[in-house]
């Protein structure tokens, strides 16, 4: 008896490919999925999955990255970010991949191609393919020489814009909590925005890895308000980051051991929320502990913190306070999981109900204080 020979590969087109071939379209897939995005630089840019009219969800039409997306008003839900075939399946089809596979081989044509033709096909997903990770290596590592650059052009932030706007969030110095500023922060007067066209004060952060090394850099875009100061710009895209921050922070305290996290004692904890102002807020309450902000509970979840810590300590997460079921609620859990996989203790610290983060309880505070000296005058 003869066995059956396994269908070959050559007639059918991986899903791989397929995405691949999608990004070399990526243009007019999204004009098909979402008629009414609007080009900004080189995104197409809509409100959300829904496709209303809006800036919020960015998909990349050039470049390294060409076919991805994000939905910056949601960036660590399962549907703020992916590729082309996951746009598919989320504008189209509930999610369900299946079904978004065959209408994006209907919609390339590839639905009755004879075998040497797939073949064709193939080659060429796998010569962009190539190309796309060539390209995103060194789109990689020139955006780290700027995310650098940009950094070290700013300059410590005492009796700057920077300075002001923490001071208007409530956050101060004093010798018996946050001493100094950190050095990570810098400020920037003349920092490109590409939502405004325009060059922006802005304060500027290292976002370093556990090693130390420098990967991005954070910029909170500062606009001056004549009722409240300097405060942060009023856009979703306030706040912004340059290079692959994956796995990286924002170190703000080195603890009282004072020493570098390669270096750091064991039995050390590092406390981390996910904004730099919550982070300072807690310096200020407990001076003597390691903090660092992680830019986003996604984040957090990717950092690879050195085995003196896992074996030793752990990490705590000053979390946000979410509502129970919501986006950013199962993105804690994810993260908590992916650091646990690790080896890594994750303990949790939530503000008192009603506050969302540490810095609105902080405001809260403070305005009490002073409308109860106000009646008591």
């Amino acid at each position: 008896m003869t066995a059956r020979r396994p269908q070959e590969r050559g007639h059918v087109l991986e899903v791989s490919e397929i995405e691949q071939l999608l990004r070399a379209e990526v243009e007019r897939l999204v004009w098909e999925l979402l008629p009414n995005a609007r080009r900004d630089g080189h995104h197409l840019c809509v409100g959300s999955i829904a496709g209303e009219p809006g800036q919020s969800l960015k998909v990349e039409i050039s470049g390294a990255r060409q076919g991805g997306w994000r939905d910056f008003a949601n960036p660590d839900s399962d549907e703020g970010h992916g590729d082309c075939l996951k746009l598919i399946a989320l504008t189209r089809f509930g999610g369900e991949l299946g079904p978004a596979v065959a209408w994006a081989k209907s919609w390339l044509g590839l639905d009755h191609l004879d075998p040497g033709r797939i073949e064709t096909k193939r080659v060429e997903a796998r010569e962009k393919a190539r190309e796309s990770a060539v390209a995103a290596e060194e789109e990689k590592k020139l955006k780290r020489r700027r995310a650098v650059a940009l950094w070290l052009g700013g300059k410590p932030i005492a009796g700057t814009p920077a300075e002001a706007y923490l001071r208007g969030r409530e956050i101060e110095l004093h010798p018996d909590g946050l001493d100094h500023w950190p050095g990570s922060l810098r400020f920037v007067s003349e920092c490109y925005n590409r939502e405004q066209g325009v060059k922006m004060p802005a304060m500027v952060a290292s976002m370093v890895r556990p090693d130390g090394s420098h990967v991005a850099t954070h910029r909170t875009y500062l606009s001056w308000s004549e009722r409240h100061g300097w405060v942060k710009m009023d856009s979703p895209n306030a706040k912004m980051v340059l290079g692959s921050c994956g796995g990286s922070f924002i170190p703000l305290r080195k603890g009282a051991s004072g020493r570098s996290m390669a270096e750091m004692p064991a039995g050390e904890w590092i406390h981390m929320p996910e904004g730099i102002e919550d982070a300072l807020v807690g310096a200020m309450a407990r001076p003597r502990v390691r903090i660092g902000a992680g830019y986003s509970v996604g984040n957090i979840g990717s950092i690879a913190f050195p085995e003196t810590l896992r074996r030793t300590a752990g990490l705590v997460i000053w979390a946000d306070r979410d509502a129970a079921g919501s986006d950013a609620v199962d993105a804690l859990e994810r993260t908590i999981g992916r650091q646990q996989a690790q080896g890594t203790a994750v303990r949790i610290v939530m503000p008192p109900p009603p506050f969302k983060d540490l810095n609105d309880w902080l405001r809260a505070l403070v305005r009490d204080a002073r409308r109860a000296q106000r009646e008591a005058g």
